[in-house]
């Protein structure tokens, strides 16, 4: 079985679905014909996007969304340093000859950006850490322009900013499996009676010799019912699903002998959403 990524997710309605995502506009300015900020449709996994004109380089379209505040909540307190990497769905719809737009990640200690290039739907990363608590002081994300000389049209369409992303090597058996959401009964009469709602995915994954750091972090994020995206191929972008760890027990617990600093156990996720990137 292949490697894959974990990580705790950060934010929400970071994928621009609902109107309270976004700011106050300037000094940016939107262009769509409908409700004055979405456009895009189906791009992704989003039921909309965002279209955004660049005014100048100097200054910026910032998004915090509660990632600092839930960066604050969710941090495994038996960690002296925390990484952060934020995936950004996104197209330039500006001349592909001139200089793109920037998409930046600012920790108060470090801001790292990516270019956005392509005229195609991609997915852009910026990985940053590792970083104490007293020297991150914000999360936040801003849209500038690359240059004075650019356009500065880009569409975004999903952000998904996580920290303490780890990689998982899983036995063969990962199982990923639907599951209906569905109450039954029968009647006096002994008919048989089903109602189903929805569905949503399931996906089991056994894991063996994790360090103690990464049992405790996964146990943590457990505990804390925090949302994750699992991403199964780290070379396909549609690949990323978000889940929550849903394990009765404590999913790492088992020693591996004779090592004193090795663990296993078996993750359980359920799936927050139907396959999409909203959250």
């Amino acid at each position: 079985m292949g490697d894959m990524r974990i990580g705790a997710l950060l934010g929400k309605d970071m994928s621009f679905d609902v109107g309270s995502a976004l700011p106050t506009p300037e000094p940016w300015s939107y262009v769509s014909a409908q409700a004055s900020t979405f456009l895009v449709t189906g791009v992704h996994s989003s039921r909309a996007g965002l279209d955004v004109w660049a005014d100048s380089k100097s200054t910026q379209f910032v998004l915090a969304n509660n990632c600092y505040s839930e960066y604050i909540a969710i941090r495994n307190p038996l960690a002296t340093a925390w990484a952060f990497r934020t995936w950004v769905w996104a197209k330039s719809l500006a001349n592909p000859s001139k200089p793109q737009v920037e998409f930046n990640v600012n920790l108060g200690v470090t801001s790292t950006f990516v270019s956005i290039q392509s005229d195609s739907l991609s997915r852009y990363e910026i990985s940053q850490g590792f970083y104490t608590n007293a020297q991150i002081t914000e999360v936040t994300m801003a849209i500038q322009r690359s240059s004075t000389n650019s356009l500065g049209h880009i569409q975004i369409d999903n952000i998904l900013p996580q920290m303490d992303r780890l990689i998982l090597h899983p036995e063969w058996d990962v199982s990923v499996q639907e599951q209906l959401v569905r109450q039954e009964h029968r009647t006096m009469s002994g008919q048989y009676r089903s109602y189903k709602w929805s569905s949503f995915e399931s996906v089991k994954i056994p894991l063996q010799y994790l360090i103690t750091s990464e049992a405790d972090l996964l146990n943590w994020w457990w505990q804390k019912q925090v949302n994750v995206a699992l991403t199964f191929d780290s070379s396909d972008y549609t690949s990323t699903m978000l889940y929550r760890i849903v394990n009765d027990q404590q999913p790492i617990g088992s020693r591996i002998g004779p090592y004193p600093d090795m663990w296993k156990g078996t993750l359980d996720l359920a799936g927050i959403n139907n396959r999409g990137l909203v959250f």
